[in-house]
């Protein structure tokens, strides 16, 4: 049985265009069906943007709000698939590929490809996202390329120094992720070998731009959470029974997607501290609380005196077996 036609409504200078897209983003996968193309992620295989080619134009249906960018239009949908794919460009030239390839991977860093459910916002993608160029307006290279901003226009609501943002930097086909601790104005440094690779390449190329997304990490959500916790402490239960009126709180919490980081921690050095300890909390001396449902035996939480995000060592002598209570007054109490 023959196979059905691909991209029926192209022509040879479409899929000419097409063909370079594919050569400038070597690192998605491309795939074509009967009317439209599309760019996934390699691992994942996320849908980053779909392609609509006509005889003489592609339009570009993309993961990002249609405000993120001014050459950005609204999709002409109101169906689930103006939802996932709100923004389209439209290239209607050679000229317009280079813009294209920059929307392309800007949609890639709207996917969160590592995500964790927390309920405390709306469920939707809060990537903040923009571009900036490697020149300066006189046509000069931007002296350095380690302290960035993230745009107001971008900003979420809330955002605070010291604020943690797990960071994706793009320019050409580097990308680098990473976290990043906000300072004052909602600026961040990027490691100083990242800045190196960023200036080369910008020297190569000095129309490029460098492509942003930022997230707040999980860790950044529960620390706000709580402060709003602490802040509604200080009011009387009458004030506290008033803003709930007012703002008439949704029974169902909202959700929001965050990227996050996770250490890949050795299952041996769990073990031999839970062996080491016996059932017995090595804080308080008291017997584990209780037994776990699993196997029966002592439930106990391992705890690791130097945090590894510290960068402490994943080893037994940095590592206490401890009861639920003693282990949350190690990070949450009283110093």
């Amino acid at each position: 049985m023959a196979s059905a036609a691909k991209l029926v409504q192209s022509s040879t200078l479409t899929r000419s265009w097409l063909q370079r897209l594919r050569e400038r983003l070597p690192s998605l996968r491309y795939s074509e069906a009967k009317y439209y193309a599309a760019f996934k992620t390699e691992g994942t295989r996320q849908t980053v943007a779909y392609l609509n080619p006509t005889r003489r134009s592609i339009r570009l249906f993309l993961s990002i709000g249609p405000g993120a960018e001014p050459d950005l239009q609204q999709t002409p949908s109101t169906s689930s698939w103006a939802a996932r794919f709100p923004s389209v460009f439209r290239i209607a030239g050679e000229q317009d590929l280079p813009r294209a390839g920059q929307l392309i991977l800007m949609s890639r860093t709207a996917l969160a490809p590592t995500r964790k459910k927390v309920h405390f916002r709306p469920k939707e993608n809060t990537a903040m996202l923009w571009s900036v160029t490697c020149t300066k307006p006189d046509g000069s290279l931007r002296k350095q390329f380690r302290q960035f901003q993230i745009r107001k226009n971008v900003r979420e609501d809330g955002l605070q120094d010291g604020d943690e943002c797990l960071v994706t930097a793009i320019l050409g086909d580097y990308p680098h992720t990473g976290i990043c601790k906000l300072t004052s104005g909602c600026e961040f440094r990027l490691p100083r070998e990242v800045a190196e690779q960023l200036k080369v390449l910008a020297q190569k190329d000095r129309s490029a731009v460098i492509l942003f997304g930022a997230q707040r990490t999980l860790n950044c959500i529960e620390r706000n959470f709580a402060k709003g916790v602490a802040e509604s402490l200080t009011l009387s239960s009458a004030e506290r029974r008033k803003r709930l009126a007012i703002a008439k709180a949704e029974k169902r919490p909202k959700e929001q997607w965050v990227q996050m980081r996770a250490f890949v921690r050795n299952a041996d050095v769990v073990a031999e501290a839970l062996y080491r300890a016996n059932g017995i909390c090595q804080c308080c001396e008291s017997k584990a609380p209780f037994l776990r449902a699993s196997d029966r035996s002592p439930y106990l939480e391992v705890h690791h005196r130097v945090r590894l995000a510290d960068g402490g060592l994943d080893i037994v002598e940095n590592a206490l077996a401890l009861c639920p209570n003693c282990h949350r007054k190690l990070h949450f109490g009283q110093k």
